[in-house]
């Protein structure tokens, strides 16, 4: 595992700087028209020092070309060169209004440079702040003509900020920072800025030079705002919000408040404290500083009181093909952390933890079909029938987790498979209720159960684990005594739906036997969709109790009039339901 990489930040003086980044933040600053702090750099306008450990008094850019392991660059995926530059900026004035070109354009007009997409976080502004986002200009024509004219005051797009605000700025677009403003600043690793207008200010004397033609040719039009992509996440430990994911980068805030553990990427990722303290590995930081977690430093352990703006270059995307069958690990932004598909059958090795907010998505390529699912090594392959193409499994955490084995979803290494069945398995006599995969108020994946009430809402007590296959009943509560509660409701009634025509004649039914803590059904009424109602007279027993009938075609059973003992207890629960013929 490597070392955390933290890194000397370097100063930038400008006309319209200040003195916040010395009274806000502590640093050392060259002077009162410091405008930024280049905190992650390896620019060659800026390139910074890495501050201790094993690489102490290196340039990033030089560990970037000798050490690719660190960041995750062994295949030059990542690009000749680090690929992103974090700044925090002091706007103690107003900033030219300015825009940035994209790859293309730098490339053949900049010696090769990079363009510039970036995006702000506002860590603080004063009263009635404003800032400068997009312009009104509806076709070129009328954009080099508002130009051309100096009609800036109408042009302009300016909008009101907040603390907390966040705001993506890609290539083509104008923008300008106003005076009054403290932003975090996270873009690619580019010093490509075009002026399109300066308020007439001069440094050291002369006027500051524009770029009126490069502007022109950039500016794109008419604007588009980008599209808000934040959500949030909030565990005991951490608050989590994404704030953007485009081509160039992944920008997420961190509220610590605790111990709380977090995976990166298999790639680098850039971290920044910006309010707090607290120790991250057993490390002090605080407000101002900034690292690198190099690729492969697997878990990161932070501690204490602190707000995080972390940034990482986004995995590609890999699409899913309609025609195949796919396994898909997505955290709660919808991103990407497992792929895999096939044809015939999908095999997905996940070696990572599963987070809270992680989901499992299949895909099937055809509905009306049969499939063996398994979402995870310690349970059973599930053999269900989809009437949709794709299936959500929300991993359990907290109280979701108690209706699970404890083992499950644990560790980082997991097998997920999906395969089409096979016709000797969907064709043999079989228990057609068994779904381990079945999920609170899920349609779609059958067979699937849903009861009008479960006792307090709770997890172990939902209808589906009724129909999880497990069939221990000496106890309540936890896995794998978990159960179908009625939460002392007479009126309770539990469905099997299995989602097509079945061919059934018998049915198993296990009470729970958590006695004398348990209470018992002296009977039940199955009802059938044909219409048909069957009565089940039934002992107090663990042990699975049958009942037999004439072969009948349905596509669901209802359970329901329960005929509570006499018994004092309060509390008769199922424990599992089976229901056992053949698909037609």
């Amino acid at each position: 595992m490597y070392e955390l990489l933290f890194l000397k930040p370097i100063f930038k003086e400008a006309v319209w700087g200040g003195n916040r980044l010395k009274d806000q933040f502590g640093y050392e600053i060259p002077s009162d028209h410091t405008g930024e702090c280049w905190a992650i750099s390896a620019h060659e306008n800026g390139d910074c020092e890495v501050a201790e450990g094993e690489y102490k008094g290196q340039r990033l850019s030089v560990l970037w070309a000798e050490h690719p392991e660190l960041f995750g660059n062994e295949d030059g995926c990542l690009g000749d060169r680090f690929p992103l530059l974090i700044k925090i900026i002091d706007a103690k004035d107003d900033l030219s209004i300015q825009v940035h070109p994209d790859d293309a354009y730098a490339a053949a007009n900049e010696n090769g440079s990079l363009g510039k997409t970036e995006c702000w976080y506002i860590l603080d502004c004063e009263p009635d702040t404003s800032i400068v986002i997009g312009h009104h200009a509806k076709d070129k024509e009328e954009l080099k003509q508002m130009v051309e004219q100096g009609n800036y005051s109408q042009l302009i797009r300016q909008i009101p900020v907040h603390k907390g605000d966040f705001f993506q700025i890609d290539p083509g677009c104008v923008h300008a920072i106003k005076g009054g403003t403290v932003i975090l600043e996270t873009q690619q690793s580019s010093d490509v800025t075009y002026r399109v207008y300066d308020y007439d200010r001069k440094w050291n004397g002369a006027p500051r030079m524009l770029h009126v033609k490069e502007s022109l040719d950039v500016i794109k039009t008419p604007f588009v705002p980008a599209k808000d992509q934040r959500k949030s996440y909030h565990t005991e430990a951490a608050d989590q919000e994404h704030l953007e994911t485009c081509p160039f980068y992944t920008v997420e805030k961190f509220e610590v408040h605790g111990c709380w553990q977090h995976k990166f990427s298999d790639r680098f990722a850039n971290v920044s404290v910006l309010e707090g303290e607290g120790t991250v590995d057993g490390i002090p930081v605080k407000k101002g500083t900034h690292f690198i977690v190099p690729a492969g430093h697997n878990v990161c352990e932070f501690k204490g009181n602190m707000t995080l703006i972390c940034s990482w270059i986004p995995a590609e995307a890999k699409e899913t093909k309609e025609d195949q069958i796919s396994i898909r690990v997505s955290d709660w932004k919808g991103h990407t952390k497992a792929f895999a598909q096939d044809p015939e059958e999908s095999i997905l090795a996940f070696k990572d933890v599963y987070e809270p907010g992680d989901i499992i998505q299949f895909h099937f390529p055809e509905t009306e079909g049969y499939y063996m699912v398994r979402v995870d090594d310690t349970m059973d392959e599930a053999l269900v029938y989809m009437t949709k193409k794709d299936l959500t499994f929300e991993v359990p955490f907290d109280e979701k987790k108690f209706s699970y084995n404890p083992k499950s979803f644990t560790g980082v290494r997991h097998y997920l498979t999906c395969r089409k069945a096979a016709s000797w398995e969907t064709g043999i006599y079989r228990n057609l209720a068994k779904n381990v995969l079945d999920q609170h108020g899920d349609r779609g994946c059958y067979p699937h159960a849903s009861a009008n009430v479960e006792t307090r809402g709770e997890s172990v007590f939902a209808a589906k684990n009724a129909i999880d296959g497990v069939t221990a009943n000496e106890c309540h509560g936890e896995w794998p005594y978990d159960s179908w509660g009625i939460n002392r409701n007479p009126n309770a009634e539990m469905t099997v739906d299995f989602g097509r025509e079945v061919e059934v004649d018998r049915i198993v039914i296990y009470l729970r036997a958590d006695f004398p803590h348990d209470n018992w059904w002296k009977k039940m009424t199955i009802t059938f969709s044909d219409g048909e109602d069957m009565e089940l007279s039934l002992k107090k027993t663990g042990s699975g109790q049958e009942f037999t009938f004439e072969k009948k075609k349905i596509s669901w059973l209802k359970v329901s009039h329960l005929i509570q003992s006499s018994e004092p207890s309060p509390f008769p629960a199922l424990a599992q339901i089976e229901v056992y013929g053949n698909d037609l």
